[in-house]
């Protein structure tokens, strides 16, 4: 039977419902990255995705999140002395330099390295195709860290990890790699493979979004400088009455931040589109119309993002405030929904919050400012969704 491609679906009741009855993901887009992945978690057929997924929860649990803050915060402190090098210089391009900042921390956290392979190093115009380049270079000695992790943790009392409250610094079990060994041991292990598996569809999909979701909110921000302002004013404030307070902590004070990094996931959704495919006959909510079995459905973040009969008359204008605790939105999905969606979506805003603020608490950010409340930004989509023209900004020391 000859695959029939529907339009993109933004009606939030048939994304909803597709989300959560069609976990079949239709894969014409996405043929070339699991070439690299294999049958990692988001590209898996349902029969393998359904016994992954058990196992790989915990792994994102928030005590598990909470012992990479650390990681995140010695990185973050970092990457402001690279930037300090480049304040007063004149415009440049910050996409690669948080590209490498964000493929290094997911090797760190992920792995429990802090170098691999070069992987700082990496800066070029095309970064998955950099990053493909990578994980081929690398296949072999993953498998390495992955056989010396095994045997490192041989000896862990699985019921007294189980039972832990906390994951610090200084716990033998500090990398993802590591709870999904342990996790999955009582669970029909993964083996070498599986485990190489998920690790590289996490360090794939998890570095270049991360990295356009910090990208567009810094561009935006500098092109909206009152807005920004208003993130200074309560990263100065925050950070003046932390005291001893964790970077966690930190972070979750930074209301006004969350809201501004929502809107501009919203407005920019780094995987504008998802698909899935029908196996079964289904009816869509909103019309009623009949989807036939093995149709591929696209469904549109873009077009649920900025659909005005959700998001109001102002759907294009970027306006952190609709984000405000209490308010009421549309659709927002920029890691998908229902079952298949993104599993490591905290891990992502974790990640995307600790950068802005490091870099907004030292830096001002300058760009190109805008007439209007409606950014004009020119994408373009490559898996992902760029801004065509890269992300050109300044930044002065404060």
């Amino acid at each position: 039977m000859v695959e029939r491609i529907n339009e993109g679906l933004t009606n939030p009741a048939d994304i909803e419902y597709v989300s959560k009855n069609c976990l079949e993901k239709d894969l014409l887009i996405m043929k070339s990255v699991k070439g690299i992945t294999g049958d990692g978690g988001i590209f898996a057929p349902v029969s393998i995705w359904s016994r992954k997924r058990k196992v790989i929860i915990p792994a994102f649990s928030p005590k598990i999140l909470n012992s990479f803050m650390d990681i995140f915060s010695r990185r973050c402190a970092d990457l402001v002395d690279k930037l300090k090098d480049l304040s007063g210089t004149g415009t440049f391009d910050i996409s690669p330099i948080i590209n490498n900042f964000t493929l290094a921390s997911i090797a760190e956290t992920s792995l429990g390295i802090r170098n691999l392979g070069g992987m700082n190093d990496v800066v070029v115009s095309d970064f998955l195709e950099s990053v493909e380049k990578v994980f081929k270079l690398a296949s072999n000695r993953t498998f390495s860290i992955i056989r010396k992790k095994r045997n490192e943790l041989k000896h862990v009392d699985l019921d007294a990890y189980e039972n832990q409250t906390v994951f610090g610094q200084d716990d033998k079990v500090d990398s993802f790699l590591d709870h999904l060994i342990l996790l999955s041991q009582r669970q029909n292990g993964f083996t070498d493979t599986e485990l190489r598996e998920e690790i590289t569809t996490f360090i794939l999909a998890a570095t270049d979004t991360t990295a356009i979701a910090i990208c567009n909110t810094l561009l935006l921000l500098g092109k909206y400088p009152k807005i920004q302002e208003k993130v200074h004013e309560e990263l100065v404030r925050v950070f003046e009455n932390a005291n001893e307070k964790l970077f966690k902590d930190i972070l979750n004070d930074l209301k006004y931040l969350d809201m501004v990094l929502k809107e501009s996931l919203r407005l920019y959704p780094p995987v504008p589109m998802i698909t899935r495919k029908v196996t079964e006959e289904i009816k869509l909510p909103s019309s009623g119309y009949t989807i036939p079995v093995q149709t591929g459905l696209v469904i549109s973040i873009w077009g649920a993002h900025r659909d005005p009969n959700y998001w109001g008359p102002d759907a294009d204008c970027f306006k952190p405030e609709r984000f405000k605790a209490g308010s009421k939105t549309g659709l927002f999905i920029p890691f998908s929904t229902g079952p298949r969606n993104c599993i490591g979506y905290q891990y992502a805003m974790l990640t995307a919050k600790s950068v802005i603020a490091s870099v907004l608490h030292q830096f001002k950010v300058v760009a190109e400012e805008e007439d209007g409340p409606i950014p004009k930004i020119e994408c373009k989509f490559s898996l992902m969704l760029k801004a065509k023209h890269g992300y050109p900004i300044k930044l002065e020391l404060r």
